[in-house]
């Protein structure tokens, strides 16, 4: 008792649209899960700049006073001081405005 020609026809005619609608389901499934994988990748978040009350202890505790400015270089991520070192002398200073650390003192 075998399947007869028409038959097999159907069956192979069958199975063809099963894997049809499988491939459509697969490719649907994978295109709707992208923006909810993309959704969950974390961006790391801006660092925000130290505030300036920090940047005045930073520089006092190192030794420099009379500052007279700070500048807040946004394209470089830096602060520029005008202040005067340990010995009275004038100095340009920058400095990270991400972590405060010194990066440049030049005589003024």
């Amino acid at each position: 008792m075998g399947l007869g020609h028409d038959e097999v026809g159907e069956v192979y005619s069958r199975i063809k649209s099963l894997k049809r609608a499988a491939a459509i389901g697969i490719t649907l499934s994978t295109l709707f899960s992208l923006p909810l994988q993309a959704a969950d990748i974390q961006q790391p978040e801006a660092q925000q700049p130290i505030d300036l009350h920090q940047v005045v202890r930073i520089l006092q505790d190192q030794g420099f006073h009379d500052i007279r400015s700070i500048e807040f270089n946004d394209s470089r991520q830096q602060y520029e001081v005008d202040a005067r070192n340990q010995r009275g002398k004038k100095v340009d200073i920058e400095l990270d405005a991400n972590n405060g650390k010194i990066l440049k003192v030049e005589r003024d």
